[in-house]
């Protein structure tokens, strides 16, 4: 296969595995996640705090690519460098989200792609010592320009914007609810997510409480 064509297949195999469920939000759409949040936040009765829960947690690059490869999208994806979630849980039972991610596809002739994913996203929880409850979420990813590395030359400006595949969203989702164990430095969530068993280890930031 042409390079050229071997380069509009990969695109194209990627936009359909993941641009369905992982576009960002269009503005409308986020004004309707919005009221839909707000009848959640309404509805669920969120009253259960764990205090080791609470506070500042970060999601390392070699944590969020155990996790994506957990989900089995595609081996020739991995997550790379530099890439890092952060998590803040509250006191008063809300959350927020926030932090970028770089995916890369790998091609057997040594060529791959790049796509930086910054995300964003918060709503409602509960954490009662095993579970973990998430309510009324918003997740919003914004894509960068997807780069393409060559016959070892970098080369920037081949697909636009809005043909370029999101690439970086699998790695953040949030179930309905997650079983966790938590202690002074690690917060470890367990949960099914597109049939695969997923890990989320995250850990305390410095000065967190």
């Amino acid at each position: 296969m042409k390079k050229p064509a071997l380069y509009a297949f990969v695109l194209f195999t990627l936009a359909l595995l993941l641009q369905s469920c992982f576009r960002p939000r269009v503005a409308e759409e986020q004004e309707e996640a919005l009221e839909v949040s707000s009848t959640l936040q309404a509805t669920y009765a969120l009253d259960a705090l764990d205090a080791c829960v609470s506070g500042l947690w970060k999601m390392d690059v070699y944590a969020l690519e155990t996790k994506f490869q957990d989900l089995n999208i595609n081996p020739n994806m991995t997550v790379v460098a530099p890439s890092e979630l952060t998590i803040v849980f509250r006191d008063d039972n809300t959350f927020a989200l926030f932090g970028s991610v770089t995916m890369r596809f790998d091609l057997p002739s040594g060529d791959y792609f790049e796509l930086d994913g910054v995300h964003s996203a918060s709503g409602g929880y509960q954490a009662d010592g095993r579970t973990i409850t998430f309510v009324g979420i918003l997740h919003d990813v914004q894509y960068g320009t997807m780069r393409a590395y060559i016959d070892g030359e970098l080369q920037e400006g081949l697909f636009s914007e809005e043909d370029a595949p999101p690439v970086a969203a699998p790695v953040v989702g949030f179930p309905t609810t997650a079983s966790y164990d938590c202690s002074e430095a690690h917060l470890n969530l367990y949960y099914t997510m597109l049939s695969a068993d997923v890990t989320e280890a995250w850990a305390r930031a410095a000065g967190s409480p």
